[in-house]
C-alpha cells in the first residue's frame, strides 16, 4: 500500500472511519504506551484525522497495517451473494496466491480490474480491488475536480461456500450519471473470479426472501430468532396486491407493524380480542382475506432489522426485488451501515441457509 494511496483513504474518511482508526490506535501499544498516547505526546492535542496522519508519520509499519486491515473488514454499501457450487477452498485460495499483487494497486475506472491483493484469515479470505474515480463537483458556482478510491472485494466464506461480491458507495458526482454504476462494478468482480479462479459460482436466489414477508402469521411480531443469537425483525415494506393496488410501509413507525395495510389490520384485531367474536361468520372471511392477501401478494421491497439493545449499532438490508440486474442477480443494501465485516457474514449466512430451507421445501413439495 503506497503512501499517496494512503493519504487519499486517509482523506475520503467519514467520522465513523475515523473512529474505527483511532479506536485501533488506542489499541496498539508500543513500549507500554498506545500509538494514540505516543502521538499526543508528541504533537499536543490536534484533530482525529491530523492525529492518524502523524501517526503514519511516526508508526508507518503499525498505521499502514491498521489502515490496511481497516479497508478490508470495513463496511460495504451494495453487496452480491453467490456460492461456490465446485472449487475446493483451500485449493482456490493456494490458486489465487499465484495471480494476487503483493500491494495495493489501482486501476482508472474506466479500464480492467487492476489484480487484487489478498488478506487471509482462518475462517475466510478476501480479494480487494481499487478504481480510481474522478468527477466534478461546484462550489460557489465554479466547477471543482474531485477524486477518490473506490475500493471493493470479494469475501470468500471457507466452511460455507458463500462468496460475496461487496462495493463501497461512492460520491454521487463520480458515477458519471451512470444509474448501473454499481452493478457494473460487481458484474467486474463476478467476471474477474469466472476468469481468474477455480471456483464455479451461482447467483443465490436471494428472492426466497420474500417468503419470510408472507410468514408474519407464524413469527411472532415479525421477529425471528436466528440460530447464532441474532434478533431479526421483518418488515414487508411495499406490498403489491394482486388486483393491483399496492402500499409501502414505513419502517420504525410501529414496532408491531410488519405489512403494510395488513400490519394495521391484524394489529387492530390483536388490540381488540376481547370484542371480536371470533365463531362470528365475518370474522372467518376477515382472516381468510388477510391469509390469502398475504399468500398471494408480492413484496418488491423487504428489510430486515438486525436488532441491538444499543439502537445505534441496530443495521438493516434492503432487498429490491423490483430492480433485477441483467444477469438475474439481486443486489442487496445496508443502510446506515454499522455492519462490519463479521456482521455481513453473519447476513450472508442467514440468507444462504434462510433460501436453502425454501428450495428443500419446495423439493419436497412441502411449500
Amino acid at each position: 500500500m503506497d503512501q499517496e494511496y494512503i493519504n487519499e483513504m486517509i482523506e475520503s474518511f467519514k467520522t465513523r472511519d475515523v473512529s474505527s482508526i483511532i479506536k485501533q490506535m488506542k489499541a496498539t501499544k508500543r513500549e507500554g504506551k498506545s500509538l494514540y498516547e505516543l502521538v499526543e505526546e508528541n504533537e499536543g492535542p490536534i484533530g482525529k484525522k491530523d492525529r492518524i496522519l502523524k501517526g503514519l508519520e511516526m508508526f508507518k509499519e503499525e498505521l499502514t497495517a491498521i489502515i490496511f486491515e481497516y479497508d478490508y473488514l470495513k463496511p460495504y454499501k451494495y453487496c452480491a451473494l453467490f456460492n461456490s457450487i465446485d472449487g475446493e477452498y483451500e485449493q482456490g485460495i493456494e490458486n489465487l496466491r499465484q495471480k494476487v499483487s503483493d500491494k495495493e494497486e489501482i486501476s482508472n475506472i474506466n479500464d480492467d480490474l487492476a489484480n487484487p491483493k489478498l488478506y487471509e484469515h482462518d475462517e475466510f479470505s478476501i480479494l480487494k480491488f481499487n478504481y480510481y474515480c474522478k468527477g466534478a463537483t461546484l462550489i460557489d458556482g465554479k466547477a471543482k475536480e474531485i477524486t477518490s478510491i473506490l475500493p471493493m472485494v470479494v469475501v470468500i466464506h471457507k466452511e460455507s461456500k458463500i462468496i460475496e461480491f461487496r462495493v463501497a458507495r461512492i460520491n454521487s458526482n463520480l458515477k458519471n450519471n451512470d444509474p448501473n454504476f454499481y452493478e457494473k462494478r460487481i458484474d467486474e468482480l463476478i467476471d474477474w473470479i469466472n476468469d481468474n479462479t477455480i471456483f464455479n459460482i451461482k447467483e443465490i436466489n436471494v428472492k426466497e426472501i420474500n417468503t419470510l414477508a408472507k410468514q408474519t402469521n407464524s413469527i411472532e411480531n415479525g421477529l425471528i430468532k436466528y440460530k447464532d443469537g441474532s434478533h431479526i425483525k421483518v418488515y414487508g415494506q411495499k406490498m403489491e396486491l394482486k388486483r393491483g393496488s399496492s402500499a409501502t410501509l414505513e419502517a420504525g413507525i410501529s414496532e408491531d407493524i410488519v405489512l403494510p395495510i395488513l400490519g394495521d389490520l391484524k394489529l387492530l384485531i390483536k388490540d381488540n380480542e376481547d370484542i371480536f367474536d371470533h365463531t362470528h361468520k365475518f370474522y372467518d372471511i376477515l382472516m381468510e382475506f388477510i391469509e390469502n392477501t398475504e399468500e398471494e401478494s408480492t413484496y418488491p421491497w423487504v428489510q430486515l432489522i438486525w436488532l441491538n439493545e444499543v439502537k445505534a449499532k441496530q443495521f438493516t438490508v434492503k432487498f429490491r426485488f423490483d430492480v433485477l440486474t441483467e444477469r438475474g442477480y439481486s443486489i442487496i443494501e445496508f443502510h446506515k451501515n454499522t455492519a462490519e465485516n463479521k456482521e455481513m457474514m453473519k447476513v450472508a449466512k442467514f440468507i444462504d441457509d434462510k433460501c436453502r430451507e425454501k428450495q428443500e421445501l419446495s423439493e419436497s413439495g412441502s411449500a
